[in-house]
């Protein structure tokens, strides 16, 4: 399940897997293993993950307007907060 979420986020960034994995500070190698199963995407990749995307919105619109649904959520109640 985490490694197929991990898949979900980098494609909603439409970064390849290696320019992700640079992303969320992590070496290509590693990161491939994540997305083929070969290696368990723990959470702190996955928040990585979602951090890349919200940074990454930030100075890409069409990234911004691909982002999965609970980060958008995220991003309206810090945003509400401020």
């Amino acid at each position: 399940m985490s490694n197929h979420h991990l898949i979900e986020l980098r494609e909603s960034s439409s970064l390849s897997a290696e320019d992700f994995a640079k992303e969320i500070g992590s070496s290509p190698q590693a990161y491939l293993k994540m997305e083929r199963g070969e290696a368990v995407a723990r959470d702190v990749h996955l928040n990585a993950a979602r951090w890349a995307l919200i940074m990454l919105a930030g100075v890409d619109k069409e990234v911004a307007r691909q982002l999965p649904q609970d980060i958008k959520e995220v991003i309206r109640a810090a945003m509400a907060n401020l």
